[in-house]
């Protein structure tokens, strides 16, 4: 008898570790599907700092061969970058992240937030001296 319940608690252990990273695989491949199907997607988003103070502006998201760039930002200097993406598993929402860099060292930051076909998140910016600006943005 001890050892039939043994062979099943081993059994059970590793049923559910296979399950355990079948969903792990799953999500990675969630993911990489969702930042797949982000490239050659275009955003209109509104800026506005985040502490209510000064106007809103218009500034447009485009994701293009696996990078992440923003008109306002490339005007100023930054460059498209490289994105990570992972599943908000509250609420089956994609996540996106990014860190640009200018010459100048001044740097921004961006959370994105995808769901039900609208996108949110925050902006960050940082300059040369430390100083941190933050900004919250929303698709059109």
């Amino acid at each position: 008898m001890k050892k039939i319940l043994f062979i099943l608690s081993v059994a059970l252990f590793f049923a559910i570790q296979s399950i355990n990273t079948f969903a792990e695989v799953s999500a990675k491949e969630m993911a990489m599907a969702r930042r797949a199907g982000l490239n050659g997607t275009q955003w209109t988003i509104s800026v506005k700092p985040s502490d209510g103070k000064g106007q809103a502006e218009t500034d447009v998201l485009s994701f293009a061969a696996g990078k992440v760039s923003s008109n306002n930002l490339a005007n100023a200097g930054f460059a498209q970058t490289d994105f990570t993406v992972r599943i908000d598993e509250e609420n089956d929402g994609t996540i996106w992240e990014t860190m640009q860099i200018d010459e100048n060292g001044n740097y921004a930051f961006w959370r994105g937030d995808i769901n039900n076909g609208a996108m949110r998140g925050i902006l960050t910016r940082r300059d040369s001296r430390g100083r941190n600006t933050d900004y919250v943005f929303e698709s059109h």
